[in-house]
């Protein structure tokens, strides 16, 4: 085929073949998959992508919104994400990275979450806050970018599908697929007609299909390997990050996947008072004795011992007394527990001893004090009142059990808290911990806040 020639025929073959312009305007090397998703997004009004981690999903949206831009005179791009560090910080990161390595002039420079190269030749970005903003959009050209899609919160989405109305528009959906509701699980779903759809687990991402890391900025064998360990192939992070599948039994889960993920690094609006401690005693085999300390709703640390004889893990907690005044501490009494337990109190110290079998304290709503703790933890991270820093040391085991975990009403109509018979590992210790730790914290603060 001739190389195009005049202004106009140069424009067309970009709009033909935006792999083309990625490659040869932007200096970008997109991999297959990437293609397609371009394609789509040229020939598809709605484009929904379900994908595992690490598949350059923020570097292609970047580099579809500069193209978009410089096929048409008139034209708007709209990139918007649940949060705003998202958006600003990772998608408008890559879109001024393309913009400084493009081999051709592409106009004046952006700015941090907008691009001016006209009066009506424009991106931008949106929060999710501003569906009056969305719906007030109108060009003859637009292009709709949503990154982290499954987490988009339902009326902003309803102000997009306003703007998508008249004119020539696309909407670009992708995202890991965390939740099984809402637009984006809709897209795979119910409103499948209406997209294009493209899933991608890892297996066929370059650095398997070629049997060895071709691109290391892509998801690798090594990561993969490691959350095999960490998450095991039965957890329903396994089946989101790695798979690319939306998470089975979301009916019956404790606390749903999209819930713990925003909890990462949270800023919390509103800090609780206190520090609190929750321990998970174990003694000998694999299972281990975590204890987690909590300064409000922030997860300082876990800490995690593998053999521990009850002294020592008696003598541990009285550390934390030691070192955190005020502190508030609740204790796994269960089987060796109990032991620790005996001896903190022998030892003249104030702690809140948990049996997890044992009768609720409010029986009419909970079948055990497991299932009642864990009720409280949910509240917790459905209200917003915990950070989870992605630091930790076993976050991602901490996120996986919290992940795992299931509920269901009984006959008598009073909640149940369980863990699966899938389940791999043999105790969710870390969140145990946690759940008791944010236990003793209610004893500092009032449980009747945690009880909706």
């Amino acid at each position: 085929m001739p190389e195009p020639t005049t202004a106009k025929e140069i424009v067309r073959s970009w709009y033909q073949h935006p792999d083309e312009f990625i490659r040869k305007v932007l200096g970008g090397d997109p991999w297959e998959l990437q293609v397609a998703i371009s394609e789509s997004v040229r020939d598809n009004l709605r484009t929904a992508v379900a994908s595992c981690n690490s598949t350059g999903k923020d570097w292609l949206a970047a580099r579809l919104a500069i193209w978009w831009l410089m096929c048409f005179e008139r034209a708007t791009v709209v990139t918007t994400a649940p949060s705003w560090h998202q958006v600003r910080d990772i998608i408008w990161g890559e879109l001024r990275d393309a913009y400084m390595h493009s081999k051709i002039p592409l106009g004046p420079e952006p700015n941090k979450t907008d691009w001016q190269l006209g009066p009506k030749r424009e991106a931008l970005a949106v929060s999710t806050k501003e569906k009056e903003r969305v719906m007030g959009i109108h060009n003859d050209n637009v292009l709709v970018l949503i990154t982290e899609a499954s987490g988009m919160p339902e009326d902003i989405m309803d102000g997009i599908d306003t703007l998508m109305a008249g004119g020539n528009c696309r909407l670009l959906l992708i995202s890991q697929p965390s939740r099984r509701e809402g637009t984006f699980y809709k897209a795979f779903t119910t409103e499948r007609s209406l997209y294009h759809t493209i899933r991608i687990p890892y297996d066929i991402t370059p650095n398997f299909k070629h049997g060895r890391t071709v691109r290391p900025y892509l998801i690798t064998e090594e990561w993969v390997n490691a959350k095999r360990v960490k998450w095991g192939e039965n957890s329903p992070l396994w089946d989101v990050h790695v798979m690319a599948k939306f998470p089975d039994d979301e009916e019956t889960r404790l606390i749903p996947i999209d819930i713990i993920e925003a909890a990462v690094d949270r800023e919390l609006m509103q800090e609780e008072p206190g520090v609190s401690l929750g321990s998970d005693i174990a003694r000998f085999g694999r299972h281990l004795t975590v204890h987690t300390l909590c300064r409000g709703g922030t997860i300082e640390g876990q800490y995690a011992f593998r053999g521990e004889s009850t002294m020592e893990s008696a003598g541990r907690i009285k550390s934390f007394f030691e070192l955190h005044a005020g502190i508030r501490v609740a204790v796994d009494a269960t089987g060796v527990g109990g032991g620790v337990v005996d001896k903190l109190e022998e030892d003249g110290f104030d702690i809140v001893p948990v049996t997890f079998g044992s009768r609720a304290n409010d029986s009419s709503r909970y079948a055990d004090r497991l299932s009642e703790i864990y009720w409280h933890l949910r509240t917790d991270f459905m209200s917003g009142l915990l950070s989870l820093p992605r630091s930790l040391p076993y976050v991602d085991e901490l996120m996986s059990q919290l992940s795992m975990m299931e509920y269901k009403y009984t006959s008598k109509g009073i909640i149940k808290v369980y863990k699966p018979d899938s389940y791999e590992h043999s105790s969710p210790d870390f969140s145990d911990s946690l759940a008791l730790a944010r236990e003793a914290q209610h004893e500092l603060v009032g449980a009747e806040a945690f009880m909706v």
